[in-house]
């Protein structure tokens, strides 16, 4: 029976699993930074920042709402159909709200 010593190890185990592990805490790292620059480009347009010593209401004249809804089915035709009508609704129901 052959007994495996400290000798035997393969040398290159130990610098592999120091590289594994640097590669791993880069990639995660990078991932957290590029989620947050995400975050914050996605938000950029938002938000409006004044500076000044006077201060004034403003009534605003654009808004951006993001509006998203799926229609599902095996017809195209009627899918599209059915989306056109849902679009309408909603024009409909910001023109009715007097934002349009």
């Amino acid at each position: 029976m052959q007994t495996i010593g400290a000798d035997d190890r393969n040398p290159w185990l130990v610098p592999a699993a120091v590289l594994g592990a640097c590669l791993l805490f880069g990639l995660v790292v990078g991932g957290w930074v590029l989620e947050s620059q995400i975050k914050d480009i996605k938000l950029a347009d938002r938000y409006v920042t004044v500076k000044g010593l006077v201060e004034k209401t403003v009534k605003s004249d654009m808004a951006i709402w993001p509006v998203s809804f799926k229609e599902t089915g095996n017809d195209l035709p009627q899918v599209f159909a059915k989306s056109q009508t849902d679009k309408e609704a909603v024009l409909k129901g910001v023109f009715d709200l007097g934002c349009g």
